[in-house]
């Protein structure tokens, strides 16, 4: 019966594309002997059906107020005594359609309900998120209203016309106005008062037209007080694009404006003198240079430099330094002219461009001008200071073409005055400058030297006058340019001082002579003294004692055969080494004594072991009384003080004779040998007889 329901689907003339079967009742009584299924509503022609495929099939539809809503399929084995119009089947089809509409409308009620509540849980969720967005607008809008409220941006808003709608707070300080008053002003005449007349209307037509303007003005509040302030004009659109107003910003920015005239006055003024520095002096000069051209003039530049500025600073201080800088720019300041420019280069430099020259007569009655203001003292923290200056002066377009050659020519002629003692000036020469380019070919050529191992050491060896025995040797460096040939210190020493090469040159004399001399100690040369000299910039370094110990632990030299030597000058200004050269165990030899501050004071104090006296007093010591007076003065102050004495460049033997009588313990000279390669000393050594040396000299003596 199941299956004869679902196959009514393919039964000819019923309209149901499928059964779905609502209720399957399979009778078992013999009072109602059919079997009925309740199914969905089937239309057939007849509202009855009954036929293929089972003749016992019969289909009565269920109607509610005409509304057919589901069948009644029956298989009635006898039909000859039930019908489909039986009042049985009657009875039963109402009771079933009054069961199925009460279904049907509990039904109808439940999907009614079903679809209230999505259209209420529906309508509620839109209500939440339309909240939540209204929340969060009104959140930005508040975070908006107290943003515009507290900057300090000044925001004003008007309508097309001008006639300003809103003012934020801040309008107070831009105006002296409050806000309420600034609501029945028009921006435009705000405009005015801010802008000139002409800017004004510029900014308001551009505004206008769609474009922002922005700019910077001077203002004025109701006060008189001045500011500055930055204005931006914008239209504001609506959705079609369309200008409903304009927005105002107005920024006080003076703070703003102050730094940047201050960095921009750091950049062409020095921050201490107030002076113009570098870069505005080279526009000076250059707008000098221009004017000189058109009207055939000359330009001077004269270049100043403070000597020994170094020394104020060190012992009073860098403020005191400051003070005495700025006291120096204020009486150059009165030396020159109003179209005469004053500029500090730095340090303890000056710049002065004296444009328009017809004549040198104006730069040198400045030169005198400056002279005689140096000359008088200055007063700084309490203390009294005579300052002297070096200049150099040069002209265009005598001495160049441009700012940075005529500027380089007066440099090189202000060290020219340097050389000539100081306090003084000098006008640049050509030959000045073929000078200073050799100084710096040299100078380069002294770094490719170091590179290279160019270096070698000459020896000289020393004589005891009183044995006749070589006590020692002093190691006199050499070059082997691969131009210029074999060079002596005198020709490069003081360019390695100039530019600190000198360190590197004296480490490597220090390993080489001390390698050497255990070289010749090895070889037989036993207890032969080895000296070298240590410049003033040795001298001042921190690590030189550390070297010295590590070249004689590296080499093996017995610290009591190397000895140092260093001038007078170089004594007086490094006193705190002597002692831990001592502490060392090396020997410590003043050379060039005599021609400096001979400090007897410091002969005593420190301990030096030996003085050499300068080959100036040696050289005519046999024709000039006065050299002979002065000899015999230090031989006889050394031996007070236990300290020995060698002649340097000791050439005839008059000389010597004199040295001997005078008590002189020791000489080197070309009397006795020129400085000669390593390689000559053993030769040297082993031809060397001290008795017969020592017998001639007490003979010819």
């Amino acid at each position: 019966f199941r299956f004869l329901c679902k196959g009514l689907k393919n039964v000819p003339g019923i309209g149901a594309t499928g059964i779905c079967v609502q209720k399957l009742l399979i009778s078992t009584d013999s009072e109602m002997p059919f079997d009925l299924a309740i199914v969905d509503c089937i239309s057939t022609d007849t509202g009855t059906y009954s036929g293929k495929p089972d003749p016992s099939l019969l289909v009565v539809p269920i109607r509610t107020a005409d509304i057919t809503f589901a069948s009644l399929l029956l298989r009635i084995p006898d039909q000859t005594k039930f019908t489909p119009y039986h009042p049985l089947i009657a009875n039963l089809c109402n009771s079933v359609g009054f069961l199925l509409n009460d279904r049907r409308v509990k039904k109808m009620l439940e999907n009614h309900e079903r679809l209230l509540t999505q259209a209420v849980e529906q309508r509620t969720h839109s209500l939440k998120l339309e909240i939540e967005e209204r929340t969060r607008v009104e959140l930005s809008l508040r975070k908006l209203t107290e943003a515009v409220e507290q900057s300090p941006v000044a925001v004003i808003i008007c309508d097309r016309q001008g006639n300003i709608e809103y003012a934020s707070p801040a309008v107070s300080a831009s105006t002296g106005r409050a806000p309420h008053e600034v609501l029945r002003l028009n921006l435009r005449s705000l405009l005015n008062d801010k802008l000139q007349q002409e800017k004004a209307e510029i900014a308001w037509q551009q505004v206008s037209t769609g474009a922002n303007w922005n700019g910077i003005s001077q203002c004025y509040r109701e006060n008189g007080s001045a500011y500055w302030e930055e204005i931006v004009l914008a239209p504001v659109r609506s959705i079609d694009k369309s200008i409903t107003s304009f927005v105002a910003l107005m920024h006080d920015i003076t703070a703003q404006h102050e730094a940047e005239q201050r960095a921009d006055f750091l950049t062409h003024y020095d921050a201490l003198t107030m002076l113009p520095n570098r870069i505005l002096s080279k526009d000076r000069m250059q707008q000098a240079i221009a004017r000189a051209d058109r009207d055939m003039s000359r330009v001077a530049v004269i270049f100043l430099d403070i000597d020994h500025f170094k020394k104020i600073n060190d012992s009073l201080g860098h403020n005191a330094g400051n003070r005495l800088l700025q006291a120096v720019a204020d009486r150059l300041r009165e030396c020159i002219g109003e179209t005469d420019t004053l500029c500090r280069e730095g340090g303890d430099e000056f710049l002065i461009i004296l444009p328009d020259l017809s004549d040198i007569e104006k730069c040198t009655a400045v030169i005198t001008k400056i002279q005689n203001q140096m000359n008088l003292p200055f007063r700084v923290d309490g203390e009294e200071l005579y300052v002297k200056t070096s200049m150099g002066i040069a002209l265009y377009p005598d001495d160049g073409n441009d700012f940075d050659s005529v500027f380089k020519s007066a440099d090189t002629a202000m060290y020219r005055a340097k050389e000539a003692g100081r306090n003084t000036y000098r006008f640049f020469m050509s030959q000045m400058n073929s000078e200073a380019n050799r100084y710096l070919r040299l100078r380069n050529d002294l770094n490719r030297a170091i590179l290279r191992n160019e270096f070698v050491l000459y020896y000289q060896p020393q004589i005891s006058l009183r044995s006749g025995k070589i006590i020692g040797v002093e190691a006199l460096i050499r070059w082997h340019h691969p131009d210029l040939g074999l060079l002596s210190p005198g020709s490069f020493i003081q360019v390695a001082e100039e530019s600190g090469l000198i360190l590197p040159i004296g480490s490597w004399v220090l390993h080489e002579a001390c390698r050497q001399g255990v070289e010749w100690q090895r070889g037989g040369l036993e207890n032969l003294g080895v000296a070298i000299n240590l410049s003033p910039i040795q001298l001042s370094q921190s690590n030189l004692l550390q070297n010295i110990s590590s070249v004689l632990a590296e080499t093996g030299m017995p610290q009591d055969l190397l000895e140092v030597e260093f001038t007078e000058s170089a004594l007086i200004s490094e006193t705190h080494i002597l002692p831990s050269l001592k502490t060392l165990g090396i020997r410590v030899s003043i050379d060039d004594f005599g021609t400096g501050y001979s400090n007897f004071a410091y002969l005593k104090r420190f301990q030096v072991d030996k003085i050499k006296i300068d080959q100036s007093f040696v050289r005519d010591i046999a024709h000039n009384p006065n050299d002979e007076s002065i000899v015999r003065a230090i031989v006889q102050m050394a031996k007070g003080f236990g300290i020995t004495t060698i002649a340097e460049g000791v050439e005839t033997q008059e000389a010597l004779n004199v040295l001997l009588n005078s008590g002189c313990d020791e000489i080197q000279g070309y009397l006795v040998a020129k400085p000669m390669p390593p390689s000559e000393i053993v030769s040297f050594f082993a031809n060397w007889n001290p008795v017969e040396y020592a017998l001639a000299n007490t003979a010819s003596a």
